[in-house]
């Protein structure tokens, strides 16, 4: 797990969507170049998702999964234009 504050940078499109009261985000987000990470940092860097999801309410999440259209509904996916098509 990487420190609060840590700086990072995003990588490739951005968007956003909300369907009902829930939030969704599409962002790749690194460490940034100046920021030196173990071994364990460099794989939890590697294991998100590029979906960030907000519940009323709530924070920003990341629900760790790479199957992108079981993150978020089919048609905003769709509308990102991502390279992913969710049936």
């Amino acid at each position: 797990m990487l420190r609060a504050g840590t700086p990072l940078t995003a990588s490739g499109p951005r968007r956003y969507g909300a369907c009902g009261t829930t939030h969704y985000a599409f962002e790749t987000l690194f460490a940034a170049r100046s920021v030196h990470l173990d071994y364990r940092q460099q794989v939890a860097a590697q294991d998100h998702s590029p979906v960030w999801i907000e519940h009323a309410g709530g924070p920003w999440i990341d629900e760790g999964v790479d199957a992108v259209c079981r993150l978020a509904p089919h048609a905003l996916v769709n509308a990102w234009r991502i390279g992913t098509n969710c049936g």
